[in-house]
Formats: structure tokens, C-alpha cells, sequence
């Protein structure tokens, strides 16, 4: 492991650094929730597309979209110390 990479979000210093990191979160957690409205497009439309594939697909989708939306809340907190 490299000595030079922080091991905890606290580590990491500036100010930029952080907001970049916010920003992208906030960029993941767009992306999800898009993914999940044509996901559940598809499945309501039933074309070929299975329905248990689609659940476990929006499942693991909000999953990702929660935790990135909670990382860049923290992240704003942190940014504001």
C-alpha cells in the first residue's frame, strides 16, 4: 500500500480537494438515479427485459446512489469547518 494515499476522508487536506471529491459524488448520484428511471421504464414496458434482473439492477443502483449522497453530505460539513 502506498504510504502517500490518506487513509480516511479527513486526511485529505484542502478545501478544492474536497469539493472535487463532493462534486463528484454529486455526478455518481445523477447518473444513478437517470439509470434507474430508464431501468424502470424497461421494466414496465416488458421488452425482453427480465424483471428480476431489473429489480436487482435498480436495487444495487439506489444502493450506490444513497451512500454517494451521503459521502457529499458528510463531504459539505467537512468543507465547511
Amino acid at each position: 500500500m502506498n504510504k502517500h494515499l490518506p487513509r480516511k476522508i479527513t486526511d485529505i487536506k484542502g478545501k478544492v480537494a474536497l469539493a472535487e471529491l463532493q462534486r463528484t459524488h454529486f455526478i455518481v448520484v445523477m447518473l444513478s438515479i437517470g439509470l434507474i428511471v430508464l431501468l424502470a421504464v424497461h421494466m414496465l414496458q416488458l421488452t425482453g427485459f427480465g424483471f428480476a434482473l431489473g429489480v436487482t439492477a435498480v436495487t444495487l443502483l439506489v444502493i450506490l446512489s444513497l451512500m454517494s449522497l451521503f459521502t457529499a453530505i458528510g463531504l459539505s460539513k467537512l468543507i465547511k469547518k
